[in-house]
């Protein structure tokens, strides 16, 4: 009985710190998830035609402006302007 306890602790210990570690992690690497992505799909709308390049920035500088968008949206977005990150 006292082994499986043991065991059960262990076990519970190493996905506690997994969670934890992978909560974290979403946190840190979110922003940059949201930046690359959203610099994907702008560069191919303007790949496409479907952008110009002041179009691009009116549509950055309504999300910058937006009230009702979260924080961390806006701050990605305002990233934005100064270009997309090089790979």
């Amino acid at each position: 009985m006292r082994v499986l306890l043991a065991c059960l602790i262990v076990l519970g210990a190493l996905v506690g710190s997994a969670i934890g570690f992978a909560l974290w992690g979403a946190h840190k690497v979110g922003a940059h998830v949201a930046i690359d992505t959203s610099c994907l799909l702008l560069d191919a709308a303007e790949k496409e035609g479907w952008l110009t390049r002041s179009q691009r920035f009116d549509v950055i500088k309504q999300v910058t402006e937006s009230t009702t968008l979260r924080r961390p949206v806006r701050e990605a977005a305002d990233r934005l302007r100064t270009g997309c990150p090089k790979r």
